[in-house]
Formats: structure tokens, sequence, C-alpha cells
């Protein structure tokens, strides 16, 4: 806890410098950040799950709490208004002495009407960013709503993380990767997608709604729908490959892991470990001024080489890259940013004024357009699906020439590929925490 303690204080440091800098350029004397409100279901007396204000949890790691609020005046010290609900239908959330705790002046509230008395004055001075609700009218009115310029600014920085967020991103793989490791061994004994699903749950320890995203679990010929979203209760007749994209939460911060597993020890198994070579041989290149997008595209290039090896082009890798004939089987970019979201924030953002980087005609789905930097957290993700819609596309074009179909016919009863890491951007090169979270579960 003493280092956790360390580095938190340093974190709350560095933002009260950041939102300083921040509110004087934009003319804010006050920020309210509110972690969110619950959300009925149409016609129901039933909440969706509560996702956290993401700004909010930049200052404290309170994923579940609806009512709460984050209150910043430049050059004081932040406050925190925590709503501790009198409710005997669900068990109430508590505010214990933790690490983080000391660095806030904290109010508690037990009715989400008393923060109002906490706030500061609705005036045009202040800002909010947050959903709004109906209850704020008449109270938050006269403020800045979710000022343009104030976000720019605040997501720009937000591409460096601190030590105490990479530390979160840390914990965060470890956990995942304890949930990776049950998924493969549920697989490999047989198991459905539900059961591996549970079976990951189970050993992250955290419930659907608190992971960062839904889980994919792919068996066969699933693992080529990019963002599978089902879950069948049963197993296939026949278990050739299993795709899982799965992370998890650690104080409000996100890992992102993807791996790919053969059943046999067949031709797939072969292609599987040389993937994971051209993978590591991308992540390998990430340091300080690396063009992300040139990345990307030689991540084209090499999956065209990884293809004739083999065997799934009749002309040369050279050729098949020109002709844009891996943009069928890699439809999608090599990452994004990660940290609070699992795609998180300007990615596409050229400056703190927000002016937006031109997307490349030939990448429209990249999310990540940037020269890395130190502090950056990136995911690397290359894929090759066998996706039978832009197939269909390809093989309506002068490049459908340049596949071997009866080789890619071949792997369609696996459905695809995709490996990815989270990787930290230092001042000499890079650090692959999945990599590591992996090697130390070993």
């Amino acid at each position: 806890m003493g280092n956790l303690q360390s580095l938190f204080s340093d974190h709350i440091k560095q933002l009260c410098r950041r939102f300083d800098k921040t509110l004087t350029q934009e003319g804010v004397a006050a920020l309210i950040l509110p972690s969110g409100e619950p959300k009925a279901q149409f016609l129901d007396d039933m909440d969706y799950p509560f996702v956290v204000n993401p700004q909010f949890k930049l200052w404290a790691p309170i994923t579940d709490t609806p009512h709460c609020w984050v209150v910043y005046r430049q050059g004081e010290k932040p406050q925190l208004i925590f709503h501790e609900a009198k409710d005997f239908w669900h068990k109430t959330s508590r505010l214990r002495d933790d690490f983080w705790t000391d660095y806030f002046d904290i109010q508690i509230i037990h009715q989400p009407e008393e923060a109002f008395g906490y706030l500061p004055d609705n005036a045009a001075d202040v800002a909010m960013i947050g959903e709004w609700h109906p209850r704020y009218q008449g109270r938050l009115d006269q403020l800045r709503l979710n000022p343009e310029g104030l976000i720019h600014r605040l997501d720009f920085a937000r591409t460096q993380k601190t030590a105490y967020e990479i530390s979160c991103l840390q914990s965060a793989n470890f956990i995942a990767a304890k949930g990776h490791l049950a998924a493969e061994a549920a697989f490999r004994s047989g198991k459905s997608e539900l059961a591996i699903h549970l079976d990951y749950l189970c050993a992250t320890a955290q419930m659907e709604h608190e992971v960062p995203y839904g889980n994919i679990i792919a068996l066969n010929e699933n693992a080529a729908t990019l963002h599978y979203q089902h879950c069948q209760p049963e197993p296939p007749s026949s278990l050739r490959s299993f795709l899982i994209d799965a992370g998890a939460s650690c104080r409000g911060y996100a890992a992102d892991i993807t791996r790919t597993y053969a059943k046999e020890a067949d031709r797939f198994a072969e292609m599987l470990l040389a993937f994971d070579d051209l993978q590591q041989a991308l992540v390998v290149q990430l340091k300080p001024g690396l063009d992300y997008v040139a990345l990307h595209q030689q991540t084209h290039e090499k999956i065209a080489h990884w293809m004739a090896d083999f065997n799934l082009l009749t002309t040369s890798a050279e050729t098949a890259f020109e002709q844009g004939v891996t943009r069928t089987f890699l439809p999608h970019g090599l990452g994004h940013y990660l940290g609070l979201q699992v795609h998180d924030v300007a990615g596409k953002q050229a400056n703190a004024d927000g002016d937006m980087i031109a997307q490349p005609e030939n990448y429209p789905f990249l999310r990540m357009l940037k020269v890395l930097d130190v502090g950056n957290v990136v995911t690397i993700e290359p894929g090759f699906y066998l996706i039978p819609a832009l197939m269909a596309e390809l093989k309506n074009t002068p490049a459908a020439n340049a596949v071997n179909w009866p080789q890619i016919e071949k792997l369609i009863p696996y459905g695809g590929i995709r490996i990815e890491d989270d990787v930290v951007i230092t001042a000499d090169g890079y650090m692959n925490l999945t990599r590591q979270a992996f090697s130390q579960l070993s």
C-alpha cells in the first residue's frame, strides 16, 4: 500500500498541475465531475449496470457508486462528495480510509440532493464534464456543460500516463492473464463458449459488469466475427480453434488482451506460432517517435509475407500488399490507446487545441494515428480473419487472382487469428505489460 500511496500522491500532484494550467487557459474557476446517475431500463424499475464517468475516475478510484462528485477549484485540494445511500434493498457503498483518501476533502452525503450544497455556485465560470440529468435543472444550468476546448485539452493530456496509472494497467493485465490461462485450460478440456466465459470470470474474480468490455469467446468459425458477442452453451461437435479477447479492470483502468489457440498440432498451429512471431516483431519496434500509422502499414506488409509463407497467395507478397489484398483479411486497425477507457481518448487528436489528424484513406478503421511518446499505452493487435462477406467482395476485384482460394477455403473452419498485447512506451523503448503478466504466472 505504501508504494501505491506514493504513486497516487504523485498522480494527484500531476493532475492538479495539469488542471490548473488547463482551467486557466479556458477561463474556468472550478470544475465539477459527477460520477454519474443510474439509468432505468425502459418501462421497468430495474437499472442498467452503472458505468462511471471516466473523467471522475481519473481522480478517484471509485467505479461502482453513482451520485458522487469530484470538485476541483484552481490551486485547492480536490473535493470528493461521496454518496452513502440509506438503502435496505441494496448493499450500500461505504467510504473507508484507503491509500488515496487523504488527498481529498471529503463530504459524505446520504441523499443525492445534498450534493448541491457543496458544489460551486451555478455560474458561467464553472464547468462540468459529465452527463446532464434533469434534476440538475435550476441548480447547474448556468455553468458550462462539457466545453469542447476544455475536453480537448484534458483528453490530449490523458495520452501520457502517470506512474500510478501504469501501475493500475499493470495490475489489470495480471488479473486478465489469470483469466486467459483459465480460459485456455477450459478450451483444451472441451468446454463450451459459455463455460469458458464463466471460467474466465471466476479466475479474474470479476463480474460481467466489472470487466471493461464484453468478453469475446469464439470457437472455430465464430472467430471470424471481430466483436463476436454470443456464448454458445454447448460445445461444437469438433473443436479446432479458440479466439479470446477479454480484459479486466483495476481501479478503473482496463486491460485488453487477445489470444488465439489451436486444438491440434496441425498446420493452423504452425500458422499461429508464426503469427505470434509477427506480432512480437511489431512490438519490439515500439519507442518514442515511432509513427503508429507507418507501423500499421508495416503490419499489412508482414501479413502479406506471412500469407506467402503459408501458400495463401498466388503472387508475391509485395504485389498482394500493393493490391490491398491484406485489407480483406485484416480490416481493423493495429490498435489504440488504452487507459481509463478501452479505446482511450485522443488517438486521432493532433494537439491540445483539438485539431484532428486526417484518416488514411486505405485504413478507415485505424483508431490510432499518432507518433508515439513516453507514457503512451497502446495495444498491438494484428489479426487475420476469414470473413465471408469481405472475401466475397475481394473475389469481385482484379486482386482476387492474387489469392490461393483453395488454401483459404481450408482455413475457413478456424475463423481467424488475433494476438494482442498492452504496451507502455518508455524513454528507452517499451514495456510489454501483457507478456510480463503471463511470465509472472508461468
